[in-house]
């Protein structure tokens, strides 16, 4: 690899792992709540929407995953089995979308992936 081929990130750039990040920035910081059109969900997971609201707003992995582990046992118990109770439906819904380009993801498919990776623990 020639020299200038090297990646010079920027100085504000940084490469943390998930603990090192926690303690560099506030755990407890939550996300702005967010909105979503029914319109733009499959009805059969309209009645998820209020946990995508909550979901969807955790796109920074380590927030998400400081947010689930602060889940009792009965709340991820509960989260994994609204999820998981439609599966299919979200591969469904999740997965044939995916072939589209980022751009055109709506904030009710993105809402509904994190949820689902919530639940997932991912």
């Amino acid at each position: 690899m020639d020299e200038s081929d090297k990646y010079d990130p920027p100085e504000w750039f940084q490469v943390l792992s998930g603990e090192e990040v926690e303690k560099e920035y506030d755990p407890s910081y939550v996300p702005p709540p967010i909105k979503l059109n029914p319109e733009r969900v499959p009805e059969g997971l309209w009645h998820l929407i209020p946990l995508a609201e909550n979901w969807g707003r955790f796109s920074d992995d380590v927030i998400r995953a400081v947010t689930v582990r602060k889940l009792s046992r009965d709340e991820f118990a509960q989260l994994e089995e609204a999820v998981g109770e439609k599966a299919e439906l979200f591969d469904e819904w999740l997965v044939s979308r995916a072939r589209i380009s980022a751009p055109e993801l709506s904030p009710e498919y993105l809402a509904f992936t994190l949820l689902r990776m919530a639940a997932d623990r991912c």
